[in-house]
């Protein structure tokens, strides 16, 4: 299991949101938890939402964020690779 963390931004609404990422990579599949800097960052991307998450190496991933704001970052659920 690999893990690595990074800098990128989610589009959504035509905004541009900075979050941390990382991602953690096992059996051949990756897991995406996003950290968002504020409540309202977060508050933009939830409700089911279609994102896409654009990661620090130029990564595009369109999916949805699905978690509450917290302690913790929330999961970022890809849908497809683009």
């Amino acid at each position: 299991m690999t893990t690595l963390n990074g800098d990128g931004h989610i589009l959504v609404d035509g905004l541009t949101i900075p979050v941390g990422y990382s991602v953690t990579s096992s059996g051949g599949s990756d897991d995406f938890t996003v950290s968002f800097s504020t409540l309202a960052d977060y508050g933009r991307c939830r409700d089911g939402k279609t994102v896409q998450l654009q990661t620090g190496n130029g990564s595009k991933l369109s999916g949805f964020v699905s978690g509450a704001f917290g302690d913790v970052p929330v999961r970022f659920v890809r849908l497809a690779d683009d």
